[in-house]
């Protein structure tokens, strides 16, 4: 009995065998095609991929780099001409403004004022701008002042020929004194300073004339000493003691400095003197 059971059960299970098998083998082969299908999408996909990936500018050569630089700063500059222009013509407005409500009177006491306190070179630009043909007298004789006084160092005398044309035609113009073969450009100077009218430029050409007197007892040109500030050729005078007291004294009625620094470099000369 047992042995008949046996008998069936071995061919029952090769009845089915086969086509268990068979359908084993034939999954087996479809995931096997299947498998590099996937693969070979995901192949494909990731070629897509690479291929949509953004591309990179080249960089700039140095010509392009150049020429944005030059064009940069091209605009930098028309700008800034830009800006100056409308500057210019503001202040030109403003002024031709002012120079309305001032009246020609006016705006002459303005340059003179100018040329008062040693502003040279404003006043005459100032001038300019007012009346570019018209040259006030004052001005020559500033001009004049300004030679004459280079003249004085070291010497005292010089030759009449050394002067020049316009410093020879103030002195015939004013009638000032002078010898026929010499002259004292000091001597000059304090004549010429009686021409300028109060507060229109005789208080400069006094100046001038005690900067070239301290220029000359220090035996320094005009030029050096008239770049030097006066509490500093004041300072320098009270080396000289009472060789210079005259020079120093007319430095200090002329310019104006500050009352303590001189009471200090007067008792630092006293001291001196007494010890």
């Amino acid at each position: 009995m047992d042995n008949h059971i046996g008998t069936f059960k071995n061919r029952t299970f090769e009845k089915h065998d086969p086509r268990e098998h068979s359908l084993a083998y034939h999954k087996n082969q479809v995931l096997d095609a299947s498998f590099p299908t996937t693969t070979g999408g995901s192949t494909k996909n990731k070629r897509r991929a690479k291929g949509y990936m953004p591309l990179r500018r080249p960089p700039l050569d140095s010509a392009e780099k150049n020429t944005d630089l030059d064009n940069g700063s091209n605009s930098l500059n028309t700008i800034n001409e830009l800006q100056s222009q409308e500057e210019n013509l503001k202040m030109e407005l403003s002024f031709s403004r002012w120079e309305e409500r001032v009246g020609p009177a006016e705006l002459e006491r303005a340059v003179l004022s100018l040329l008062e306190f040693g502003q040279i070179a404003a006043a005459k630009q100032l001038q300019h701008k007012l009346s570019p043909v018209k040259v006030p007298s004052e001005f020559v004789l500033v001009d004049a002042a300004l030679k004459l006084a280079a003249m004085s160092t070291p010497s005292k005398k010089v030759s009449i020929l050394m002067l020049d044309e316009e410093v020879h035609s103030v002195i015939q113009s004013y009638n000032i004194p002078t010898d026929q073969h010499q002259v004292d450009p000091i001597q000059v100077l304090e004549s010429l300073a009686t021409n300028f009218t109060e507060g229109c430029g005789r208080g400069l050409c006094k100046r001038i004339i005690a900067v070239a007197k301290a220029a000359a007892i220090l035996g320094i040109s005009f030029s050096e000493a008239f770049d030097k500030q006066p509490i500093e050729l004041l300072q320098l005078l009270s080396l000289k003691a009472q060789e210079s007291f005259e020079e120093a004294h007319l430095l200090v009625r002329t310019h104006s400095m500050p009352a303590a620094s001189i009471a200090q470099i007067l008792s630092e000369s006293f001291l001196k003197v007494c010890l």
